[in-house]
């Protein structure tokens, strides 16, 4: 894991705070990143890096990270861009950590989302001292009410979230068994031509002979 230290005093960047990690580019769709790349991953999203000279990028928001995953040395993620998804494979011996600390930003800002949610609904109805008494319950009946609503609402909004990327790793899933099958479609049509290859050398050798 490579740590980067801003200096003090620079304007606000969108990636400061981030923990940074060097990672390989295998499958860039959008033709946004050179070969070697680093990825800065903070609580405003994932930020992209050229290397070497030190260059910024890009930046995606967690919002629009569709789906992430990993193997011990690959990491995908699905990111909107411009409205597009788009899945980017990058190769790394820290894939597991990244994803790892894609996952806590994303717990952080859900998190978030709920401390919100129960500040709202605790502000929400104010009453002055005289007339406590005579609105305690009504009052904590609309508290639970917007509450409840807030509540209600974020539970949508991730049900949505999380329906979506089981629907993107489903289209995934069937975009790599295609791809599965046509790799493997590829192979068989090289065994044939390289059998063809074969027969026609032994049969050219037999006629010179």
């Amino acid at each position: 894991m490579d740590v980067v230290h801003l200096e003090q005093g620079v304007p606000y960047v969108p990636y400061s705070d981030s923990t940074f990690f060097n990672v390989r580019r295998i499958q860039d769709p959008s033709g946004l990143f050179p070969n070697d790349i680093t990825l800065g991953i903070n609580k405003r999203g994932v930020h992209f890096f050229r290397r070497v000279p030190k260059e910024y990028l890009h930046s995606a928001e967690l919002h629009d990270i569709m789906e992430y995953g990993s193997n011990s040395t690959t990491v995908l993620l699905t990111v909107r861009v411009t409205s597009v998804l788009q899945s980017f494979l990058f190769e790394s011996n820290e894939a597991g950590a990244i994803c790892a600390t894609l996952q806590s930003q994303i717990n952080i800002a859900v998190m978030r989302l709920y401390t919100k949610a129960l500040s709202t609904g605790g502000d929400s109805v104010r009453c002055r001292p005289e007339e406590e008494g005579i609105r305690s319950t009504k009052d904590a009946d609309i508290k639970h009410n917007v509450f409840g609503k807030d509540v209600e609402g974020i539970t949508k909004l991730l049900e949505g979230f999380y329906g979506k990327v089981d629907e993107l790793t489903e289209e995934l899933r069937r975009k790599s068994k295609m791809e599965k099958d046509m790799l493997d479609d590829i192979a068989l049509l090289k065994d044939k031509l390289r059998v063809y290859e074969q027969n026609y050398a032994r049969g050219r050798n037999s006629r010179l002979q």
